[in-house]
C-alpha cells in the first residue's frame, strides 16, 4: 500500500475510515505534497445493523466516533477538508454516489467488517485504466483488508 500510495498518479480513497489512522499517516502523508485528493467515506457512526451474513461480532454502533463532525474535531483538526481531503458521510453503497462521476480512483483500500458492502460493483467504474487497452490492475489499485 505504501509504495503504491507514494506512486500515486490521482485520487486515492479509503473507504472505512474509522478513526483514521491509516488515511492520516499513509494517505495524506502522500497525496498533500504531490496535490493529489484524498477521499474519506464512514459512517462515523459505527457499524449499520449486521445483516445474516455478518454474525455478531461487530454490532450496530460498534467503532463509532460520533459522526464526520466529532471526527473531524477530534481526529482531523491538522487538514483542511476540500483542500487536503475530501469526506463523504454515510454507509458504502450510498455515500459512493456523493462522489463526481469524473472521479476515477488510482487506489482504493476497503476496510469494511460487514459482508453486503464489501460488494464492490459500485466501485469497478471508478478505476484508472492503467494503458489504453490494457484491463484495470485489481492487485494495483485496489486492496481490502
Amino acid at each position: 500500500m505504501i509504495n503504491i500510495l507514494k506512486n500515486a498518479k490521482g485520487p486515492v480513497a479509503e473507504i472505512g475510515v474509522s478513526i483514521g489512522f491509516t488515511f492520516r499517516n499513509y494517505f495524506l502523508k502522500y497525496s498533500i505534497p504531490k496535490k493529489i485528493m484524498a477521499y474519506a467515506y464512514d459512517s462515523w457512526t459505527g457499524m449499520g445493523e449486521p445483516t445474516m451474513f455478518d454474525g455478531d461480532s461487530y454490532p450496530k454502533g460498534r467503532f463509532s466516533v460520533g459522526g464526520k463532525n466529532a471526527w473531524q474535531k477530534k481526529y482531523m483538526q491538522d487538514y483542511k477538508e476540500g483542500k487536503d481531503y475530501i469526506a463523504y458521510e454515510g454507509y458504502i453503497p450510498h455515500n459512493l454516489y456523493m462522489t463526481p462521476k469524473e472521479i476515477e480512483f488510482y487506489y482504493i483500500r476497503l476496510d469494511l467488517d460487514h459482508y453486503l458492502p464489501t460488494l464492490v460493483y459500485d466501485l469497478c467504474p471508478r478505476y484508472v485504466r492503467v494503458g489504453e487497452n490494457s484491463p484495470n490492475l485489481w492487485p494495483t489499485i485496489f486492496s481490502v483488508t
